[in-house]
C-alpha cells in the first residue's frame, strides 16, 4: 500500500488511515472527520465567521435536529457534496455552469476601498475560522489524550494549512487580473479569466479529494491529505507560476477567438518569463547556499582541528 505522512504522523497505507478513523469512532467521536480541513472548506465557509454567539447557538441547534452532531459536522459533511465553494461560485440560470457570486464578481467589488474591502475582509474572516476550527479541534481531540493525540496532530496541520493556502489564493488574484491587463485584456475580461482560472483550480481540488460518492471517513482524510499536497504545490508557485498554470491558460486559448488566443498568448509568455526568473535566483541561492555550507564545513574543521591541538599540548 501507499505510505502517508499526514502532519508528522505515518500511516502505513490506506486501509491503516481506514482503520485510525473507525477507530476514533469507537472511542466515542461521533464524527472525526469535522474536524478535517482544506482549503475549499475554508473558503467555503465564508460567512460562517462572522457569526455571532446567537447565530452560532441558532446553526447547532438546527444541525443536531438534522441529525448531525453539530454544526461544524454539518458543514464537513456537506463540503464534500459540492465541487464548488458556494461562498464564492453559483450556478449560472439555465445551465450546468458555475460562476463567480457576491463580492467576487469583479475585481472591483473584491477589492473594495480602504474603508470597506472584500479581499481584506476575507482574509480576516479566515482567520477567524482558522481560530475556532483549532478551539473545536482541541476541544474534541485533545493534545493530551492518548487517544486522540495523533487526529489532533493532523487535524492541526490540516486547518493551518487549508488557511494558508486559501490566504495565498486570495492574495493571487489581484496580480493574475493585473497581468491580463497588462497583456491588453479589458478590466471585466481579465477577471474573467481570473474565474476562469479559479474554476480549474476548484475542479482540481475535487478530484482530489472526493474519492467516491458514499465517502468513508478514511476516503474523506485522504482526500483532504491529496487536495493539501496538491494547493500547497500551487500556493509555493504563487498559483500563477505553477506548472499547472500554463497548461490551464493554454487550454482555455484553444477555446477563444483569434484575438483573445493572441493575448493569452502573451500572457502564458509573460508567466514563462517569470518563472524562469525565479528559477535562475533558486539556482543563484542554491549555489550560495552551497558555499555558505563549505565554509561552515572548514570552519568547523578548523576549529575541531586547534581543539585537538589543545588537547595534545
Amino acid at each position: 500500500g501507499l505510505g502517508r505522512n499526514i502532519g508528522g504522523v505515518q500511516f502505513k497505507d490506506d486501509e491503516t488511515i481506514e482503520n485510525f478513523m473507525t477507530l476514533l469512532k469507537a472511542q466515542g467521536l461521533k464524527s472525526p472527520a469535522m474536524l478535517l480541513w482544506d482549503m475549499k472548506r475554508m473558503v467555503e465557509t465564508l460567512g460562517a465567521g462572522n457569526l455571532n454567539e446567537d447565530e452560532i447557538v441558532n446553526k447547532e441547534d438546527k444541525a443536531r435536529k438534522a441529525g448531525y452532531s453539530c454544526y461544524a459536522d454539518q458543514q464537513a459533511c456537506t463540503t464534500y457534496r459540492t465541487k464548488f465553494p458556494g461562498s464564492m461560485f453559483k450556478k449560472r440560470a439555465g445551465t450546468d455552469d458555475f460562476a463567480f457570486t457576491g463580492f467576487f464578481t469583479s475585481r472591483n467589488k473584491w477589492e473594495g476601498t480602504l474603508d470597506n474591502s472584500p479581499a481584506k475582509n476575507a482574509l480576516e474572516e479566515i482567520q477567524t475560522i482558522l481560530e475556532r476550527g483549532q478551539l473545536l479541534i482541541d476541544k474534541r481531540a485533545p493534545a493530551s489524550s492518548s487517544v486522540f493525540a495523533d487526529l489532533h496532530q493532523v487535524a492541526i496541520w490540516l486547518i493551518v494549512s487549508a488557511h494558508r493556502h486559501a490566504s495565498s489564493f486570495f492574495n493571487s488574484m489581484i496580480p493574475l487580473v493585473k497581468l491580463f491587463v497588462s497583456c491588453k485584456y479589458d478590466e471585466d475580461e481579465a477577471w474573467e479569466q481570473v474565474q476562469e482560472f479559479a474554476i480549474r483550480i476548484f475542479e482540481e481540488i475535487y478530484k482530489k479529494r472526493n474519492k467516491s460518492d458514499q465517502m468513508t471517513d478514511g476516503e474523506k482524510l485522504i482526500g483532504c491529505y491529496e487536495a493539501t499536497l496538491l494547493a500547497e504545490e500551487y500556493s509555493k508557485a504563487n498559483w500563477i507560476h505553477h506548472s499547472n498554470t500554463l497548461s490551464t491558460l493554454t487550454a482555455m486559448a484553444l477555446k477563444q477567438s483569434a484575438t483573445d488566443h493572441a493575448k493569452l498568448k502573451n500572457v502564458i509568455a509573460k508567466i514563462e518569463d517569470e518563472r524562469l526568473g525565479l528559477k535562475r535566483i533558486n539556482v543563484r541561492l542554491d549555489s550560495q547556499e552551497g558555499i555558505v555550507k563549505k565554509v561552515e564545513k572548514f570552519i568547523n574543521k578548523q576549529g575541531a582541528g586547534k581543539g585537538a591541538g589543545n588537547k595534545n599540548e
